[in-house]
């Protein structure tokens, strides 16, 4: 599919997303060998879309779709939430306040915390390691990668 068909759905599902309230982060078409053309649109809200929002917007993206007569070949349409794999910049830490987060650090050392306080330029991280709970006090500069995390 050419870039340009791709640039005016990216352009009217963004304008439904802000209309909705909800972050679009990304749209583009994949082929998979047995399904064909996919178009994969990723949205969000805070990290924290439900499955109801994203039916809704999936709804609303299909019949956006539909009045496109350049988008005539077929293909499906799955739109998802941004998911683990996203990076999240140090910037939006406020939006996941008591959320568990796998953090890389700089230094190489990977942890899954809890984000308990949060000021500027300083985030404030729980862990356990042997049942034993150690702080963690971070800036930006002492992270490589943020991603969503999940307590085991």
């Amino acid at each position: 599919m050419e870039q340009k068909l791709l640039d005016k759905i990216t352009e009217l599902l963004s304008k439904e997303a802000e209309n909705e309230g909800i972050e679009f982060i990304s749209a583009k078409f994949k082929s998979d060998k047995l399904l064909g053309d996919v178009l994969e649109v990723l949205i969000d809200k805070n990290y924290q879309i439900t499955l109801d929002e994203i039916s809704s917007f999936t709804e609303k993206a299909n019949a956006i779709l539909d009045g496109i007569p350049e988008l005539s070949d077929s293909y499906i349409l799955d739109v998802s939430s941004g998911g683990s794999e996203r990076a999240i910049p140090f910037a939006d830490l406020s939006k996941l306040l008591d959320h568990y987060l796998d953090l890389v650090l700089t230094d190489g050392e990977k942890i899954t915390a809890k984000l308990v306080a949060l000021n500027e330029d300083e985030a404030e991280f729980v862990y356990f390691i042997k049942g034993r709970k150690k702080k963690l006090n971070l800036n930006s500069k002492d992270i490589k990668t943020i991603h969503m995390g999940y307590k085991a």
